[in-house]
C-alpha cells in the first residue's frame, strides 16, 4: 500500500496505523480518547469520511504530521523542534534568534495541539458566508452554509468561545464531529455528534460542566454539521 498514492483520509489513516505496528482500532481510540466506533467510521470505505475533529490527536498517536493526515500535503513526519531548528540552521536564520527566546518562537511556529484540518483561520476566504445570530436561528434561512459565533467552551480547548463555526446544512454528521442541534423547545447547541443504537444519538461536549443531550429525550434535530472554524484574531499589542 505504501507504493500507492494515498489520496483519501481513510487511506492515509490506514497506512499510518499499519506503520504504527498495526495498531488496533480500539487501542487508537483509547489513545485519542474517543469510542472505537469513531475510528471504525473513519476506516469504513462506504462512509468516505473526509476527516475528523480529532485529526491532531490521531496524528500524534500515530506519529505522523496532522497536515499530511488531513490533506496529504507536506511531509508525513510531524514537525518537531529538532526539525524546525535544522531548517532554520540550513536557511541561516538560526543564528539570528536569541537562544533564550527559542522555546517561545517554536511554540508560536508549531502551535498548540489542535485539529488543523478544521482551523480555517488562514486556510481560505470565507467572507462570503452569512453570519447568523443565535437568536435568529429559528427564523433565518439555514439551507446554505453559514457562520455562527461560538458562545461557550463546550468544544474547548480546540474550539472555544469567540471562535466562528462554519456550518453546512448539507453535510452528513459523523462520530465525534461538531454539529448544530435544536431541541424541541427551540434551544440550540453546538456539540459533538455521537451515534447510538436503535436510531438514537447524542450531542456531547468535550469539557466538563455540559450535560450530554439524548436525541430522543430532548427531541433533537440536526441543523448543520461543522465544516470548519476560525479562531478570533489576537488584538495587536501596542509598543511603548
Amino acid at each position: 500500500m505504501t507504493d500507492l498514492p494515498l489520496t483519501t483520509f481513510r487511506e492515509r489513516l490506514e497506512w499510518a496505523m499499519q506503520q504504527k505496528g498495526g495498531i488496533s482500532q480500539s487501542e487508537l481510540a483509547r489513545q485519542v480518547g474517543v469510542k472505537p466506533q469513531s475510528i471504525q467510521h473513519l476506516l469504513d470505505p462506504k462512509k468516505n469520511a473526509q476527516g475528523s475533529s480529532h485529526t491532531a490527536k490521531i496524528a500524534k498517536a500515530l506519529g505522523v504530521s496532522p497536515e499530511w493526515l488531513a490533506s496529504g500535503a507536506g511531509p508525513r513526519e510531524p514537525t518537531t523542534v529538532e526539525s524546525l531548528l535544522a531548517a532554520l540552521k540550513e536557511s541561516g536564520l538560526a543564528a539570528a534568534i536569541d537562544p533564550s527566546i527559542r522555546p517561545r518562537i517554536f511554540e508560536i511556529l508549531l502551535g498548540p495541539e489542535r485539529g488543523v484540518a478544521h482551523d480555517l483561520s488562514q486556510a481560505r476566504n470565507t467572507e462570503s458566508l452569512p453570519r447568523i445570530r443565535w437568536e435568529d436561528l429559528m427564523t433565518a434561512d439555514l439551507s446554505r452554509p453559514f457562520e455562527l459565533e461560538v458562545i461557550d467552551d463546550a468544544l474547548a480547548p480546540e474550539i472555544f468561545k469567540g471562535c466562528v463555526a462554519l456550518l453546512d446544512p448539507q453535510r452528513a454528521p459523523e462520530p465525534a464531529w461538531p454539529v448544530l442541534v435544536r431541541d424541541r423547545d427551540g434551544n440550540h447547541y453546538l456539540r459533538d455528534y455521537e451515534a447510538g443504537s436503535a436510531g438514537r444519538w447524542s450531542a456531547v461536549a468535550r469539557t466538563r460542566g455540559f450535560a450530554p443531550l439524548d436525541s430522543e429525550t430532548y427531541g433533537l434535530q440536526i441543523i448543520a454539521a461543522m465544516d470548519g472554524y476560525k479562531r478570533p484574531k489576537q488584538p495587536a499589542r501596542s509598543v511603548e
